[in-house]
């Protein structure tokens, strides 16, 4: 997986920090963040790096079964059919905070930059970009990542340079199939911002177990 200079120096800088409890753990999607890196899994004894989890605080994803059938969508799916009922199993997880966990012998602070929780059995929501496939997983339990996999794809462009190097055309054809904005100003999530999900899915066969392959169907942003 595509893994820059400027992350690894980044993620070096944490690692060399004296209450770095064993090492600093980096996920498939890592890339160069403002804090700290994002993909990465931070144990700490003794102190908490608030810049670590920063702006991206609590951030997170849910994911929820409905009634809905593709028989019950309109030919537009501006508008969805409403109401529809969830699945009592719906997965929530979190990417973006800090939880008190024991590892290595140890009672540590674990903070997860753009990382979720794969402790054994957990289930949790690997999203793919706007116009890639996204996953329902199961985890397994590694200790060597403390018990974690990543959040998603893993940008292998800023937003800026998305927006400089992604032409409109080249966004609408990405994202073909797929209900959505198509506008210049949604061309920071163009999929050719991320890395491709089904390697980064490949690179994290021993942190999960895939469950379920969801197909991109709605995608809102702004």
């Amino acid at each position: 997986m595509p893994f820059d200079d400027n992350s690894k120096k980044q993620l070096l800088n944490i690692a060399q920090m004296p209450f770095i409890h064993q090492w600093v753990a980096a996920m498939p999607d890592v890339h160069l963040g403002k804090g700290a890196t994002i993909g990465s899994v931070i144990p700490t004894v003794g102190a908490i790096i608030p810049a670590a989890v920063d702006v991206d605080l609590g951030c997170g994803m849910m994911a929820a079964k409905t009634t809905l059938t593709a028989a019950d969508l309109p030919d537009s799916l501006e508008v969805l059919p409403t109401p529809f009922t969830a699945d009592v199993e719906a997965v929530n997880c979190h990417h973006n905070y800090i939880s008190r966990e024991h590892h290595y012998g140890k009672d540590v602070w674990v903070t997860r930059k753009g990382a979720v929780s794969a402790q054994k059995g957990q289930l949790g929501i690997i999203p793919g970009s706007m116009g890639a496939k996204s996953f329902i997983v199961r985890g397994l339990g590694n200790a060597e990542s403390f018990c974690s996999c990543s959040h998603g794809a893993g940008r292998v462009m800023s937003r800026t340079e998305a927006k400089r190097r992604v032409s409109l055309d080249e966004h609408k054809r990405a994202v073909a199939g797929v209900e959505c904005r198509v506008d210049e100003s949604v061309i920071d999530e163009t999929p050719s911002a991320y890395k491709p999900i089904d390697k980064v899915m490949a690179a994290q066969s021993d942190l999960v177990e895939v469950l379920h392959t969801l197909k991109q169907v709605v995608c809102v942003k702004g």
